[in-house]
């Protein structure tokens, strides 16, 4: 038997931001995440969170990142 529902707290648990992610299309080739990470390194970007995927044989790479500062989105192209 099921006892009564409890009730979950209204204050919250965890802290978050959330943060803008910028997508970036690349070929899908040796080399080319590092020389696109260089680039922003180069710029002074830091990356808070990267994700990329590729589909196997495909020609592009989807990366999609988050950056330290939202001031630095506008810079970060690689």
């Amino acid at each position: 038997m099921l006892g009564a529902p409890r009730r979950l707290s209204t204050q919250p648990r965890i802290t978050y931001t959330e943060t803008p992610a910028e997508q970036y299309d690349l070929p899908n080739k040796p080399g080319a995440l590092a020389q696109s990470l260089e680039k922003l390194a180069a710029k002074g970007v830091n990356l808070n969170s990267i994700h990329a995927t590729a589909a196997k044989g495909g020609k592009k790479a989807v990366v999609v990142y988050t950056v330290e500062a939202a001031a630095q989105v506008a810079t970060a192209s690689a």
